[in-house]
């Protein structure tokens, strides 16, 4: 991505999920994972307007986790 004279297109993706939920504790909590997808992701690049193979060994998908308190 760090080529000169490419762009990215696609649509990121996400799965959001929350993994224990406790919303009776005096401080409630929950745990959300989210998956960003970058499998829709292309490379093109912009002289040729042709799209440029993603490296093998670049991860598509990446989990985040956060805890969240009230």
């Amino acid at each position: 991505m760090k080529e000169p004279r490419t762009v990215i297109r696609g649509e990121l993706g996400h799965d959001a999920k929350v993994t224990p939920l406790d919303a009776v504790a005096k401080l409630p909590t929950a745990t959300i994972e989210d998956c960003a997808d970058l499998s829709k992701w292309q490379t093109i690049d912009t002289r040729t307007f042709k799209v440029l193979p993603l490296p093998t060994n670049q991860p598509r998908r990446y989990v985040a986790t956060a805890t969240t308190e009230k």
